[in-house]
């Protein structure tokens, strides 16, 4: 699975991301962790470390 954007959804950097996966790159099945991190606003403010559950 290669991640190729994430977008914060949320205005004061909180905990809505949407993760753009390269087409073709993702072949999971299942449940996986996945730690989303280092991700920044337009502004600069840095996103706190989250680690994600996902359904594939």
């Amino acid at each position: 699975m290669v991640v190729e954007k994430a977008e914060i959804l949320s205005a004061d950097g909180g905990s809505v991301v949407t993760l753009t996966l390269k087409e073709d790159s993702n072949n999971l099945t299942g449940s996986r962790n996945v730690t989303v991190t280092g991700v920044k606003t337009k502004d600069g403010v840095e996103m706190a470390t989250h680690i994600i559950l996902l359904f594939l």
